[in-house]
């Protein structure tokens, strides 16, 4: 008989660098030409990324802001932005499959382009920029990916490096706080609990709340803080109530009208695994931190 391995449990003897590796390993077996091959749930993905270019276009001074996107994927969403502004984006990850991805759908989509986007195989662990080089910097759902909290504090640190003085920082990444309450309500109406890692993302390391802000702001000051807890209400509760004993399926009609409603109203009691902070860079001679 086949022994079976538990993904997550080879995950959590790993050190450092072979987590890093394993993560590697995974997206490089992922088809980087597919949109949404980073993303199973693309109505929450889109959801994100309308609020990445919302806080681009509402807060960003700079006529033609210079924005790097860490852990871009496939790029999707630094075309969804180049198609909307008029940006400088660099997208930078170390997957040679997504990279490959990102320059297919660049050229597919080049001529709906009306800003530029280009992209780089990088790790971003140590970010190859000299300090001040962007107005903007983005992650979704990259630092969750990273294999331990130094190394996401590291990630944060560099970003506050390359931002230049006043620039944003949009972060879109998972909260174990939302999906605790999520769950908590899951479980009042007789669901089960949604597990904080399974096996296609055992490297979910999702933020206590609390505690990453407490860092962040020794570096940012938080303009804004979102959760999507309204898609979350409709497509993690109400669609699953709906269709037990069946498995809810992401494309379901409902997490489209879920989609819908959330881009009118994106929060109901704070309730998901996903969360975006539009953060403000501080300067380092006001605030002592070392790196």
């Amino acid at each position: 008989m086949k022994l079976q391995t538990d993904p997550t449990k080879i995950y959590n003897k790993s050190n450092v660098e072979q987590r890093a590796k394993i993560v590697h390993n995974l997206y490089e077996t992922r088809n980087g030409k597919k949109i949404y091959t980073t993303s199973r749930d693309f109505n929450l993905r889109e959801l994100e990324i309308g609020f990445i270019i919302e806080s681009i276009r509402k807060i960003t001074m700079a006529r033609f802001p210079r924005i790097l996107d860490i852990g871009c994927g496939n790029g999707y969403t630094d075309i969804c932005i180049a198609k909307k502004l008029r940006v400088d984006i660099v997208g930078i990850d170390f997957s040679n499959e997504m990279i490959k991805g990102a320059e297919y759908l660049k050229e597919k989509t080049k001529d709906e382009l009306i800003g530029n986007a280009t992209f780089q195989l990088e790790d971003i662990r140590k970010l190859n920029w000299d300090s001040g080089s962007f107005d903007v910097a983005i992650s979704e759902r990259c630092l969750l990916n990273l294999p331990n909290e130094d190394t996401q504090r590291s990630v944060i640190r560099e970003v506050h490096r390359v931002l230049k003085k006043g620039g944003i920082y949009v972060m879109v990444e998972g909260t174990r706080n939302g999906l605790r309450r999520l769950n908590e309500l899951r479980i009042k109406v007789g669901l089960e609990a949604i597990p904080d890692r399974a096996e296609d993302n055992v490297s979910s390391l999702k933020f206590e709340e609390e505690r990453t802000e407490e860092f962040l702001l020794k570096y940012f000051k938080i303009i804004k803080k979102q959760y999507f807890g309204m898609y979350y209400l409709i497509s993690r509760v109400v669609h699953p109530l709906l269709v037990y004993p069946n498995q809810p399926k992401f494309n379901a009609k409902i997490n489209e009208v879920a989609r819908k409603i959330a881009t009118l109203e994106p929060d109901y009691n704070n309730i998901g695994s996903t969360i975006g902070y539009i953060l403000e860079k501080y300067p380092l001679k006001t605030h002592r931190v070392g790196r």
